[in-house]
Order: C-alpha cells, then sequence, then structure tokens
C-alpha cells in the first residue's frame, strides 16, 4: 500500500541526493579538513562522516585521491587506526574508485599498520590485507571474465 510507494520513493530519492553530491569534491572537502586538524573528537566525526559518503556511494571518483591521501597522512600521525584501515576496506569494497596507484597506497598503509606494535592493529591490518587481496583477485577474475565474454561475442560476430 502506501508505506510500499512511499519506501520506494524514499529510496530513489536517497539514491538521486547520492548521485547530486558525488558529483562535486564540496561535499568531502570539510571532513578531509576534520581530518587534518589535532582535535580528537572532530577526527572521529569526520572519518565517521567520510565513511557514511563512502557507503552511500555519495563520493566523487576525484575526492578517492584526497581520502587516500589524508588517511596516509593520519596513519603517520598514529591517527584513528583502526578507522583508518576501516575506511580503507569500505572504499574498496563500497565502490569501484580505488585502482591503480591510490590502491597501492592504500594497500601500503595496510602493510604499515601490520607492522604496528600494539596487537589489535596489527591483527586488524593483516585481516585487511586479507579482505583486500581477495577483493582485488575477485575484481581480476570478474574483468577476465568479462573480456572472455566481449571476446566471444565478437568472435561469432566475425564468423
Amino acid at each position: 500500500g502506501i508505506n510500499a510507494e512511499y519506501g520506494s520513493l524514499s529510496a530513489a530519492n536517497d539514491k538521486h541526493i547520492n548521485e547530486v553530491i558525488a558529483r562535486s569534491d564540496d561535499v568531502i572537502q570539510p571532513f578531509i579538513l576534520g581530518c587534518e586538524t589535532k582535535n580528537p573528537k572532530l577526527i572521529l566525526i569526520s572519518i565517521t562522516c567520510i565513511q557514511k559518503l563512502i557507503s552511500h556511494d555519495a563520493v566523487p571518483d576525484t575526492s578517492v585521491t584526497i581520502i587516500v591521501k589524508t588517511l596516509s597522512d593520519m596513519h603517520r600521525q598514529e591517527i584513528e587506526q583502526l578507522r583508518i584501515l576501516q575506511t580503507i576496506l569500505l572504499l574498496l569494497t563500497s565502490t569501484k574508485l580505488l585502482h591503480g596507484e591510490t590502491l597501492a597506497q592504500a594497500i601500503a598503509i595496510c602493510f604499515q599498520l601490520h607492522s604496528h606494535s600494539e596487537h589489535t592493529i596489527a591483527n586488524t591490518a593483516a585481516a585487511t590485507l586479507r579482505q583486500v587481496v581477495a577483493v582485488v583477485f575477485d575484481r581480476v577474475a570478474q574483468e577476465g571474465a568479462k573480456q572472455n565474454e566481449n571476446g566471444s561475442v565478437e568472435n561469432e560476430k566475425m564468423g
């Protein structure tokens, strides 16, 4: 009835809003600036907001490099290291935006945190690395399957 119709309208509106947000770097910039402060509460709020934007597909392609650079800076300052790992995994699993040099930087952060002296951080980094490698290999396999499908379709057209 009405609830079902409202639910679908709400979901459609949310998707549209996320698409509009994802077209501009301006939305994520205040949260990047918040992560660059020395204020622990502001950093926590900012990284949580970045995670929410990522999970709602509301991050523009152009912001991924900035996000990973910010995570790298936070890692060097030993700030919110578990949240850094969460954010990297979220970026990788929620979007296709993390690839190439940016993916390499994200993996490097995970490796560096894997050698951390605090066991919780090192163990979480190890688990994150396992998941990152699995996701990357899955993507490679999917790309290979797509190329094989495209190749066989083209061969059928030519034959």
